[in-house]
């Protein structure tokens, strides 16, 4: 079994948002500004949706196997009120029954080949993380 600090360290995460989730089934939204053209750190290039469309091909056969489940993608066409600190181009949800299941997911080999794929598509990206009430 990975450690949780080396997989927080590996993906960048600040764990405390998950531990603090405790036992409870969590959702987290992303919110995704894409490259419009993803680079790989061995030179290759494709367009930065291409590149995400790679990442999901694999993470949503992992997230189910991690026992999560998507609850919406899309792409986002502007924001309804509030700070528009855009340009965010895709909003995607997801529910796991706990923030173990999370970590199990980041830690699936498939998954943590794939996250190159997000790694190179991605402008900038907020992942907030809550847990049901």
């Amino acid at each position: 079994m990975i450690d949780r600090s080396d997989l927080a360290a590996e993906y960048g995460l600040a764990r405390d948002a998950l531990d603090l989730a405790g036992a409870a089934p969590l959702t987290i939204v992303n919110l995704f500004e894409l490259n419009a053209i993803a680079r790989y750190p061995g030179g290759e290039e494709c367009p930065g949706v291409e590149a995400m469309r790679r990442y999901g091909a694999v993470s949503g056969p992992c997230l189910e196997a991690a026992g999560g489940r998507f609850l919406s993608q899309a792409l986002l066409t502007g924001v309804a009120w509030g700070d528009d600190d855009g340009p965010w181009h895709l909003l995607v949800v997801a529910s796991y029954p706990d923030a173990g299941a999370f970590w199990s997911l980041l830690a699936d080999p498939d998954y943590r080949r794939a996250f190159a794929h997000r790694r190179a598509a991605v402008a900038r990206q907020r992942v907030l993380v809550g847990a049901s009430l």
